[in-house]
């Protein structure tokens, strides 16, 4: 019985291998394969991955931009109203997945690209908040509260510079993020975007077009993320 689970493992290794050999060998003469559906994987690419770009990039803006607006104020306001807001509207986008939001949005006449941002706010209102709470608290900013700075001059030129190269690490994480969220929310919202096309892909038992949309997610992910890693102020500086 072990020898057969273990010739199984080995049978799927050779074929996963003998796949991706396929895909990269494809890739070398610019030819990534062909659908069941009888398209070439490349044009069905060309059409679907600007809708996704879109979207994508609308939700990461919208989220990044409700993120730091909120977490400024939560962070250094004197008064806890800010800091109770952000942290129950995060609380509330952290509990609610992307395909809740699509349909809410597609109802209001809104971009559903949007509840792309609300799966990525939380992440990133949280890790900025705890990053301008922990320098807020650090001797040269309260040198300049001591000596009377104006609350925007102790943001902008004393908390927020020091917090700023801490955030693209979190930046790649949430183009990940992004990525994943934009299946559900193209599905649910008919957008002719990648999300969909990767779904479509699972209902057709699509292997050659999965193959191509997989190693581009991991490409994405390991660009941003690598990206993010040389934009990192080294420690100490």
């Amino acid at each position: 019985m072990r020898i057969r689970l273990v010739a199984g493992r080995m049978l799927l290794v050779l074929l996963l291998a003998g796949l991706l050999a396929g895909l990269l060998a494809g890739l070398l003469r610019g030819d990534l394969g062909a659908s069941p559906s009888l398209r070439s994987v490349g044009e069905l690419l060309a059409e679907r991955l600007p809708v996704t770009v879109r979207g994508v990039g609308l939700g990461l803006a919208c989220g990044w931009l409700l993120a730091l607006l909120l977490a400024g104020p939560a962070a250094l306001s004197r008064t806890p109203f800010f800091d109770r807001f952000g942290s129950a509207l995060s609380g509330v986008f952290l509990c609610l997945p992307s395909a809740v939001f699509a349909p809410l949005l597609l109802l209001a006449g809104v971009p559903v690209s949007l509840a792309i941002g609300f799966v990525v706010f939380p992440r990133v209102f949280r890790h900025t908040r705890n990053l301008l709470i922990e320098t807020r608290d650090l001797p040269h900013v309260l040198m300049a509260r001591a000596k009377g700075a104006a609350p925007a001059d102790i943001l902008f030129r004393h908390v927020a510079p020091p917090t700023a190269w801490q955030l693209p690490a979190l930046a790649g994480d949430s183009i990940s993020m992004a990525l994943g969220a934009a299946i559900p929310v193209e599905v649910l919202s008919n957008a002719p975007g990648a999300g969909q096309l990767v779904w479509l892909a699972v209902l057709g038992h699509d292997l050659p077009l999965l193959a191509v949309l997989a190693a581009l997610a991991m490409a994405a992910t390991l660009i941003a993320n690598s990206v993010a890693r040389l934009a990192e102020r080294p420690a100490g500086i």
